[in-house]
């Protein structure tokens, strides 16, 4: 007892500046409102170059804790990301200086957009060297982090990304789920859900679900639910295009608001990550949290996230490997309800409290 009040208390002493600050992040927002709830002071930073100019009271912080530093780094010219680069990096030098703890979590581990890959590798190592602290969402994450960037295996903390069970409604049966969708009740349902970017190869996805036999996919009736805000005007228009000339395609191009995301969920009989290229995804944590199955590719830093059960992963250097897993799907139907509850069942008990008081003990 007398632990965990000397704990707590040194927990409520901590000024965290959070960069970037929540903003509209669903993710952000729940874990800074727990790590707030323990007693820390949370300084928001926006996304702009010169961050330290637009939020001033991060020179009070104990801690800075950066999420996607290629945001504050990456520019379309190499010329532009070595200037956002050194001018990110000098501000971060100047907080660490003044006493700060410079703590990153890896959501990834470059970029995935942007010119000029190698520089940014560079400015991303170099940023390591800075950082006090490195946070992982699981040790496979933990260890291709330290190799990749040559750092001790002890300076990366795993904090396990938490469920997202209570942060939507959920509840609408399928049938009426369907319904609102305009979709056969005994149809197959393949959801793809969140931000359409050109990395996460959407575009490869319909084309494999038309070879998978489209509408017809598996002998019966088939549809592909693409939902979710393109990136760029170009990335919506080659979708939309590619959309409308493949049968059973449904395409949804805006964001999701929260109390709409449970009837995608219900509506589907499986969620699909068509990544070919991927380190981390809250979109699996998002599939499990609603029970659902998942094809994903067979990369190892997914690997382990959720019950092995309720992933049905493809061989992501392998041209057929998306459609292959889609078929298998289709054919093991009438497990993919029990295979989806035994990956909700694995996220079930970690959520953003747990994940908080995890982030908090690494600051200390």
């Amino acid at each position: 007892m007398a632990e965990s009040t000397q704990q707590d208390a040194a927990a409520k002493k901590l000024r965290v500046a959070v960069c970037p600050g929540t903003g509209t992040n669903p993710y952000l927002q729940s874990l800074c409102g727990e790590i707030e709830a323990l007693g820390c002071e949370i300084i928001p930073v926006p996304y702009t170059t010169y961050f330290l100019r637009a939020a001033p009271d991060a020179w009070r912080a104990d801690v800075v804790h950066i999420h996607w530093p290629d945001t504050y780094m990456v520019a379309k010219t190499a010329w532009k990301t070595c200037s956002k680069s050194c001018v990110f990096l000098f501000q971060v030098l100047l907080l660490r200086l003044r006493g700060a703890r410079i703590v990153w979590t890896a959501h990834n581990l470059a970029s995935h957009e942007g010119d000029s890959p190698r520089l940014q590798s560079f400015f991303t190592w170099l940023f390591t060297r800075m950082c006090h602290r490195l946070l992982a969402h699981n040790s496979a994450c933990a260890e291709v982090v330290a190799e990749h960037y040559g750092v001790r295996r002890d300076k990366v903390c795993v904090v396990e990304h938490a469920n997202y069970i209570n942060d939507y409604p959920s509840g609408i049966s399928r049938d009426d789920a369907r319904r609102q969708l305009g979709i056969e009740p005994g149809a197959f349902v393949f959801l793809f859900v969140g931000a359409i970017r050109g990395y996460k190869g959407v575009l490869e996805l319909i084309e494999a679900f038309d070879e998978l036999g489209g509408s017809k996919a598996g002998g019966g009736e088939a549809r592909l639910i693409v939902a979710g805000k393109p990136k760029t005007t170009a990335i919506d228009e080659e979708v939309r295009a590619k959309a409308d000339a493949k049968a059973g395609v449904i395409y949804k191009n805006e964001f999701v608001p929260t109390d709409e995301m449970q009837v995608y969920m219900a509506a589907a009989d499986v969620v699909v990550l068509p990544y070919r290229k991927i380190f981390t995804s809250g979109s699996l944590l998002l599939a499990a949290s609603f029970g659902k199955a998942a094809i994903v590719p067979d990369v190892r830093t997914l690997v382990g996230t959720v019950d092995e059960r309720g992933t049905i992963p493809f061989k992501a250097d392998d041209p057929n490997g998306l459609i292959d897993a889609m078929r298998l799907a289709v054919a093991e139907r009438a497990t993919l309800e029990e295979r989806g509850q035994a990956s909700y069942a694995s996220v079930a008990p970690w959520g953003w409290r747990q994940m908080a008081e995890a982030t908090v003990a690494a600051y200390r």
